[in-house]
């Protein structure tokens, strides 16, 4: 706020200008004269609530707010770009990082649904990968990446009530480049479970700080990388630890997931030690069959391969399947072989009758009635519950085809079907295979146990 003083008619006076204790100018004041005080020109106002400094690292971010008064209330909250970018995307469709209004609309709404803290006065915070801040809430600071510091005041309301200002302000700041990390890392797939549930066994170093986990569908992710990056991966789909708390879910045997759908899965780790700086582990393409929730018969691919390896037009696949049944033997086993085209326009003539609600309801019913599948209950028994299956194919029958075996006993029936392509190897012509199961009986899905989750390709507020 400016200041000025005057002097009165016939007075003159004269005014020196000091720097601490030194003149630097002196001004004589005649009658009309003043003399104004005000910032210098460019400084703008004090607000009440802002971020006046902030520093940053490999594994922190800090920053000081500062305030007018020494007891105003204000909320402040550290947001990682990656996730606000998701966040926006999801919810209007768009992210405009110079669009200030749209990024101060989101933020007004994360704080409104408590994101952040709140605080008086002026105060410094800072952020440790790992650590636990004032509130107890353990960070996850990795380096390398951009955040959002925000503030905005708090005014308490006549009922008590606080509420936000409208000065609702923020600032970008992006920590430090990482390293390479000298800590080891492993990562193991262990199977399946006895309650139907994934398991990896990821070790890590003893200098490890902390730890980000993401499972999920390989294609997914191949897909999510290449339109994000692995970074967003990592901090926008990864379920995070610090290595204690990694440790202490072992201890109770908690390190599982729910796996619902057989497929492709990938599995990415991601260490950060003590440093900031990283380190890698990650499983590809590691195939993954949930445990069925009844006694049908379980079918399992334990080989395949398909493609042109010689490159002459020849196209071949080779099938080996294990079979396991809890009854005496089984009592039929179907194996067909059709272009994937043809495959859903024969499932599609039963969806017309209304009694399915998606094709694969339907896969018993057509694999038991089909003209095209070919008895080889007799093969599969000489092979102890086993079959090798292999085909080839000319230049002329190039294309996506698919493997479906089905295989009955007295408590129902299991359906697996393999779609690949005929002169494509696996690594450049992905296989789909997925199981269905048809028991004689129906009974109710066991309830999953908790677990962690799997890759969403999305966001949401916590």
């Amino acid at each position: 706020m400016a200041a000025s003083f005057g002097l009165t008619a016939n007075a003159q006076q004269k005014v020196n200008l000091n720097l601490g204790d030194q003149t630097v100018a002196t001004v004589q004041l005649g009658e009309g004269d003043y003399i104004s005080f005000g910032r210098p020109e460019g400084v703008p106002e004090q607000k009440d609530v802002e971020v006046v400094k902030t520093e940053t690292g490999k594994n922190y971010v800090s920053y000081k707010v500062e305030t007018k008064q020494a007891d105003k209330m204000y909320q402040h909250v550290l947001l990682l770009k990656s996730y606000v970018e998701l966040l926006s995307i999801k919810m209007g469709g768009t992210f405009d990082e110079n669009d200030e209004a749209s990024l101060k609309s989101l933020f007004q709404t994360l704080m409104l649904a408590g994101y952040g803290s709140t605080g008086t006065g002026t105060q410094t915070y800072t952020f440790t990968d790992g650590v636990k801040d004032a509130a107890g809430q353990t960070q996850f600071i990795p380096g390398g990446q951009d955040y959002y510091i925000v503030t905005c005041g708090v005014t308490m309301g006549a009922d008590n009530t606080p509420a936000l200002d409208d000065d609702l302000s923020y600032t970008k700041v992006r920590t430090a480049d990482h390293g390479e990390s000298s800590e080891t890392l492993s990562v193991e797939y262990k199977g399946i479970d006895d309650n139907g549930q994934a398991t990896f066994d990821v070790q890590p170093g003893s200098g490890i700080k902390t730890l980000y986990l993401v499972l999920g569908k390989a294609k997914s992710i191949d897909e999510f990388i290449n339109v994000y990056s692995y970074d967003y991966l990592m901090f926008t789909q990864s379920t995070q630890f610090t290595r204690d708390q990694w440790l202490a879910l072992g201890e109770d045997n908690a390190q599982k997931w729910n796996i619902t759908e057989e497929g492709d899965y990938s599995f990415y780790v991601l260490g950060i030690d003590e440093n900031g700086d990283w380190v890698k582990a990650q499983i590809l393409n590691q195939h993954i069959k949930p445990a069925a929730d009844n006694d049908c018969p379980e079918v399992n691919i334990t080989n395949y391969t398909s493609g042109d390896p010689d490159e002459d037009g020849v196209g071949s696949v080779a099938i080996q399947y294990e079979i396991k049944t809890k009854a005496e033997s089984i009592s039929k086993a179907k194996m067909l072989l059709m272009k994937e085209n043809d495959w859903d326009d024969a499932l599609n003539v039963y969806m017309k009758t209304g009694k399915y609600e998606k094709p694969s309801d339907a896969w018993a019913v057509y694999m038991d009635e089909s003209k095209d599948a070919v008895d080889v209950t007799d093969a599969v028994k000489e092979l102890g519950n086993k079959l090798n299956y292999s085909c080839g194919f000319s230049e002329n029958e190039r294309g996506w085809y698919v493997a479906v075996l089905a295989v009955t006993d007295s408590y129902g029936t299991t359906v697996t079907r393999a779609a690949f392509h005929s002169h494509m190897d696996p690594t450049n012509g992905e296989w789909s295979i997925f199981s269905r199961t048809f028991p004689v009986n129906d009974t109710p899905a066991s309830a999953k146990k908790k677990a962690m989750p799997l890759m969403s390709g999305t966001v949401k507020m916590k």
